[in-house]
């Protein structure tokens, strides 16, 4: 099984055990109340239903059962307490995490986005030289390995790993994008390759913004660098 699906299902099954715990207590409390109910319409009816049934036993009987719906709402309630309190250390903990991987990238996209930009736009400028631009390619295909290694090494929790793979995809389709323009492929190999990497971006910052939104507290927003360009401008062929 896949870790993201590991994930998932490990969240799953925590709000699962949640719902479980809360509706264990409203089934005892519904129980009790029901149990108070018979109770009082068998003291109110006792001549009619039996006869000769003690009014004390009734008596302590509806005592008893509201003595048990009283105990049952207090535990609930705590145990609701508690919950929520959990719920909210547990959604102040991810709202952390978010902020904290997404400054992470975003400080990491900007240790290379000025060298890629200028590298990008001596690329796209150049329209005469094939060598000039295969060495401006291979330096860009460098600079996304490097970006791309260390993207891989920012550790995130379980739950956002899917929204690093994405963006892992997409760093990697880059860098492959350069090293197929210097093997000189074709265009239409370099059209597929940067429609999967922007694909996976695309899916990167979704699943970002999915995320943020599932969660009940304000996220900061922190800018996540983006260093995706048109397509067209990647690898225009020249006019030799």
């Amino acid at each position: 099984m896949k870790k993201g699906n590991k994930s998932v299902l490990r969240k799953s099954l925590g709000k699962f055990g949640d719902k479980v715990i809360k509706l264990k207590y409203f089934l005892m409390v519904v129980g009790a109340m029901l149990f108070e109910i018979i109770t009082l319409v068998i003291f109110i009816f006792r001549d009619e239903i039996l006869v000769g049934f003690d009014a004390i036993a009734v008596s302590y009987f509806y005592g008893l059962s509201n003595t048990v719906i009283l105990i049952l709402a207090i535990r609930g309630l705590i145990k609701g307490l508690i919950l929520t309190k959990s719920d909210k250390e547990k959604e102040i903990d991810k709202v952390s995490q978010i902020n904290n991987f997404k400054e992470r990238y975003s400080v990491l996209s900007s240790k290379y986005s000025s060298e890629i930009e200028g590298l990008l736009r001596d690329f796209d400028n150049e329209k005469s030289n094939i060598k000039s631009k295969i060495d401006y390619a291979k330096v860009l295909e460098e600079r996304y390995a490097q970006l791309s290694e260390e993207f891989s090494k920012i550790n995130v929790a379980d739950f956002l790993k899917e929204a690093h793979s994405y963006e892992l995809e997409h760093l990697c389709k880059e860098k492959l994008l350069f090293s197929s323009f210097i093997e000189l492929a074709d265009k239409y190999e370099l059209n597929n390759i940067t429609r999967e990497s922007n694909r996976a971006h695309i899916k990167f910052l979704k699943e970002i913004e999915k995320l943020e939104q599932n969660l009940k507290f304000k996220i900061e927003d922190i800018s996540v660098g983006n260093l995706s360009h048109p397509p067209s401008r990647r690898y225009s062929y020249f006019n030799l």
